[in-house]
């Protein structure tokens, strides 16, 4: 009786195992994030194929996304001019939304390690320069001047803080 048991139970972790396998094994990896501007508008192709629209507040844009294409991080100049890096997660729907502003994270970091006032900034611009970490990591540019003419030229290394990327 015992063998006859334990035989029915290794069937029902070989076939719960399989299964396992097949859920494994069937599961897409990654579509290819379509990005594209059309006049002063940022599109993307969802992951249902649908046209969203990102961004339609500046005159430029330029993306970096993600190996999995779960982030796409957007440098806009605004039309005020302003530079500014913004962080897109892809959420459960498929669909991009704005979950971090990396400009104001930069520019604490580093007026903080420069010991200047945020409020002194003149033309303070950030650029995105690079994924590290497994997309963990963005490293951006932040460059500017203070209101005593002093050139600042700083790269920034933000962390995401997701252990799920």
């Amino acid at each position: 009786m015992r063998n006859i048991s334990l035989a029915l139970l290794l069937a029902v972790l070989l076939l719960n195992c399989s299964r396992a396998i097949n859920i494994q094994d069937s599961v897409e990896p990654p579509t290819k994030v379509n990005v594209w501007k059309n006049q002063n508008q940022l599109w993307v192709n969802t992951a249902s194929g649908e046209k969203q629209l990102l961004a339609e507040d500046g005159q430029d844009y330029d993306t970096a996304i993600s190996a999995n294409g779960r982030w796409i991080v957007v440098d806009v100049v605004l039309f005020s001019n302003l530079q500014i890096t913004r962080l897109l997660e892809r959420n459960m729907t498929g669909k991009y939304t704005q979950v971090r502003n990396l400009s104001r994270e930069a520019w604490q970091s580093v007026c903080t390690r420069l010991a200047i006032n945020i409020e002194d900034l003149i033309n303070p611009r950030t650029r995105f320069i690079s994924w590290s970490d497994a997309g963990r990591n963005v490293t951006l540019e932040a460059s500017g001047y203070t209101a005593d003419d002093d050139d600042i030229l700083e790269t920034v290394t933000i962390t995401l803080g997701r252990e799920d990327l």
